[in-house]
């Protein structure tokens, strides 16, 4: 099968898909890349060049078979979304607790044994699916954060039977404020 890529709005364009084939590119190249989705593409690691492509905003990495993340994943500052549901992950670096924009977090189905203890400091954090993993225990410091999550996924954790899937929403008084 020929590499097949799905690029819109060429010029300097924002999104790209590749399917079935692990891509062979210069990421580099891609710096005004804002939303990168290389589900499905069999890939066994991120090069570690991945930190240039600094205007990303959603990253599709579901269903492949990488066991670890590079370190430069720090760079993405604009990431609001991180999809890594069905890899072979058996931890995430620290550093992912940099990415301050990160909204939504998705690790589930992997071979996680612990999460970095840095994912209590993502503030923009709302949603964290971490289920289906070998989880023994949630750092007290991601505990303490949950109650801003809209949804949080980490009941099916092998190990852990007493952490409830949380949905949270402001609670409104009549003028339709928080209280």
């Amino acid at each position: 099968m020929k590499h097949l890529l799905i690029i819109c709005k060429c010029g300097h364009f924002n999104f790209l898909s590749a399917f079935h084939e692990p891509l062979i590119a210069d990421v580099k190249s891609w710096v005004n890349l804002v939303e990168l989705n290389l589900g499905t593409n069999q890939l066994t690691k991120l090069p570690d060049d991945i930190e240039h492509l600094v205007n990303l905003v959603v990253l599709i990495l579901s269903n492949n078979q990488l066991k670890r993340l590079p370190s430069t994943i720090q760079e993405l500052g604009k990431l609001q979304t991180l999809d890594l549901e069905e890899n072979h992950l058996e931890c995430l670096p620290p550093e992912i607790g940099q990415l301050t924009e990160l909204q939504r977090l998705v690790v589930q189905s992997n071979r996680l044994t612990q999460l970095p203890r840095t994912i209590g400091q993502l503030q923009n954090l709302v949603y964290l699916a971490a289920g289906e993993n070998d989880l023994q225990s949630i750092p007290p410091e991601i505990v303490s954060t949950t109650s801003r999550f809209v949804q949080s996924n980490l009941m099916t954790a092998h190990h852990i039977h007493s952490f409830l899937i949380l949905v949270w929403m402001p609670l409104m008084n009549q003028s339709g404020s928080s209280i």
